[in-house]
């Protein structure tokens, strides 16, 4: 038998025991309608699962049905919906809840804004060892936000998201020690976590490694390696990225110099609100 025939068996497996009204194979169902495991991929029916097993108190098709809440996922956006659904699940303690619940309150996400509520949220997934939570607890401490100011408990909560090998703990921690914050400077290290999370597609990382390599922070100076690494992050999106390689077009540095190149990319980060890139993309324009 092979792996497609077994998903569908199990799939046929989670149905039996679903008709049989059990909440764990209502949950297991709907997330093989939400990847198209076993069955054909179906949104609408995932949700319709997952609202059963939610219904019987399952906590994570309860976290899983205000994920597709918030998110408009099988189901309209409702975020008060997906609060309530949160919430349902953290009162059985469940870490994702907690930490997707704290989102909710940091952002004012279908509730009111409580950064302190949410830094206490996070706190919560943090004693269950949740490493985005432990990340963006960090993230409360380096900046006090819901929190007193602490950048050294800071340090420590990106370590330990950091040695899960979350990304953006790995480049938030790269940052910290290029800078000195809350830790000792030391900018090798920094390109040793930068590098760690580039590999995962961290657009900070990619953005980060770029500058390092212009700069000769950690490493030797490389322009070549600096536009390799401003290309993957301006290629995900990250304005600042397509500003600086946008800088490196009109300049010709470690690239052919190629101004309508640079226009293209100054538009992109213009168009996100950077203002630096409006002034370039102005003077271009004197200069034509």
């Amino acid at each position: 038998m092979d792996e497609d025939q077994n998903r569908k068996k199990l799939a046929e497996l989670y149905m039996l025991a679903v008709d049989q009204g059990n909440a764990r194979a209502q949950f297991d169902l709907g997330l093989c309608y939400m990847k198209g495991t076993g069955v054909s991929k179906d949104e609408k029916k995932a949700v319709e699962f997952y609202t059963l097993s939610a219904d019987q108190g399952y906590a994570l098709a309860q976290h899983n049905l205000g994920t597709c809440y918030q998110r408009g996922v099988g189901v309209s956006r409702d975020e008060k919906k997906a609060v309530k659904f949160y919430t349902l699940a953290v009162d059985q303690g469940l870490a994702s809840a907690q930490y997707n619940l704290g989102i909710c309150y940091m952002n004012g996400i279908g509730i009111s804004r409580d950064r302190k509520k949410a830094a206490e949220l996070y706190t919560l997934a943090v004693d269950q060892g949740l490493a985005p939570a432990q990340y963006f607890l960090g993230v409360c401490y380096i900046h006090g936000t819901g929190v007193d100011k602490d950048e050294k408990k800071g340090v420590e909560f990106y370590m330990l998201a950091a040695d899960q090998g979350y990304p953006k703990a790995q480049s938030g921690l790269g940052m910290c020690y290029i800078d000195g914050t809350g830790i000792e400077k030391d900018e090798k290290k920094a390109v040793e976590l930068f590098r760690l999370a580039a590999e995962k597609k961290d657009i900070v990382a990619q953005y980060s490694l770029g500058m390092c390599y212009i700069h000769g922070q950690g490493v030797d100076k490389d322009r070549k390696r600096t536009v390799e690494y401003f290309t993957l992050a301006a290629n995900q999106g990250f304005s600042l990225a397509q500003h600086y390689l946008g800088a490196c077009y009109e300049n010709g540095i470690g690239v052919e110099k190629d101004e309508k190149k640079a226009l293209e990319l100054y538009m992109l980060a213009a168009n996100q609100g950077i203002d630096l890139a409006h002034q370039a993309i102005e003077r271009l324009s004197r200069v034509k």
